[in-house]
This record gives C-alpha cells, sequence and structure tokens, in this order.
C-alpha cells in the first residue's frame, strides 16, 4: 500500500493510493495554524542570558538561537507528521511513501525522517499541490512516476 503525503507549514494531508493508482482515498488531514503565524505573532522571549567567568572579570552575554521561532514551530509540525507515519509504519499500514511538499518544507520533512521512513520513500514532488485538486495530484504523481521509471 502506497501513502501520499501532500504538506506545507500549514496543513497535511495524507491519503492511500486506491484503484492502481488512479484514486486518492483520504486516510487524515493534520493542521498546523501557527504556521501562518510570523517570528512577531509568536512568543519570542528575550534571548536567555549567561554568565562567564574568567580570572578577571565576569563575562555577561546573550545567548543566540539560530531557528527562529516561526521555523521552530515548522518542524514540530513537521516532527508532527512524521510521527503519524512512524506510528502507522510500525503497525504495517504502508510499504511506500510519496512525499509532495513546497520545497523549504519538503527539506525540514526529509532532514527529520528516519531511516525506516527514509527508505519508504518512493519519490519526492517539490510542490504545494496542498490546495490543488485531487486530479492535479494524480497527474504530478504520474508524471513523476515516468520520470523515475
Amino acid at each position: 500500500m502506497t501513502w501520499v503525503v501532500i504538506a506545507n507549514a500549514i496543513e497535511c494531508d495524507i491519503y492511500k493510493r486506491t484503484n492502481k493508482g488512479k484514486d486518492l482515498q483520504e486516510i487524515t488531514r493534520l493542521a498546523h495554524p501557527e504556521g501562518r503565524l510570523s517570528n512577531q505573532n509568536l512568543k519570542e522571549g528575550k534571548p536567555g542570558r549567561s554568565f562567564e567567568s574568567g580570572p578577571r572579570s565576569f563575562q555577561r552575554h546573550t545567548k543566540s538561537t539560530e531557528v527562529s521561532p516561526h521555523d521552530q514551530e515548522v518542524i514540530l509540525f513537521a516532527k508532527r507528521i512524521i510521527g503519524f507515519l512512524e506510528h502507522n509504519r510500525t503497525t504495517h499500514s504502508f510499504d511506500k511513501l510519496i512525499l509532495i511538499a513546497e520545497p523549504h518544507f519538503l527539506g525540514i520533512l526529509n532532514r527529520n525522517l528516519n531511516e525506516h521512513l527514509t527508505r519508504l520513500v518512493t519519490f519526492s514532488i517539490h510542490k504545494d499541490l496542498v490546495s490543488e485538486n485531487l486530479n492535479k495530484v494524480i497527474t504530478d504523481i504520474e508524471e513523476q512516476e515516468r520520470l523515475v521509471g
């Protein structure tokens, strides 16, 4: 059974392929409205402070964060999707995955997939098709299948 994951930072639809790949049947929809919020709208807070002692004095530093609050929310959503997939992988709900996501989010998904899920990915499509109709999605999947042979 092949599952198709169609996602962006705000929502994710997961389908199973039916009718020899000609149809998609919805399994679940995951929403993450926080993905729409800007850094200013998310709780940023001030960076923490640290004190470093040296032989002559205490030095005070601001701890910097490498990931913005928005990106952290996006990563959390990707991990939520992956958690759902991993749970269903262990119950043998699917044996192949097709990932379709806007390029930045697809990169986050790929970086967070474990080796078991990575092996199940047949191919990925670097497009945001969440809002597209299913006929367009099926057409893009069939086109990609022809390319990967």
